[in-house]
């Protein structure tokens, strides 16, 4: 190749896809968490609303139960990450 030319792996790719995906992730309406803490914690959902005035996040866990937490109890995931999780909780 020369010149400082090299050729791209595919697992470079696929890095920085989930790079490219991490940063996209944003609090916002149908974003999905993971609860990290507290009574609901390791469970899975998607944010339906916020009260900004206690910076609450108000989601609704893959059990269909209606929750609101700090947002500073949850992580954003991937609509993959979160369908891998709901899944295997599922079987």
């Amino acid at each position: 190749m020369g010149a400082g030319l090299t050729k791209k792996h595919k697992n470079n790719e696929k890095d920085s896809d989930k790079q490219d995906e991490a940063s996209s992730l944003r609090y916002s309406k149908g974003a999905f968490v993971q609860v990290i803490s507290g009574k609901n914690s390791d469970e899975y959902g998607k944010i339906i609303g916020f009260d900004d005035g206690l910076d609450r996040v108000i989601v609704q866990l893959s059990n269909d139960q209606t929750v609101s937490l700090l947002q500073s109890c949850t992580r954003l995931v991937s609509k993959q990450d979160f369908r891998k999780a709901t899944e295997k909780s599922k079987h």
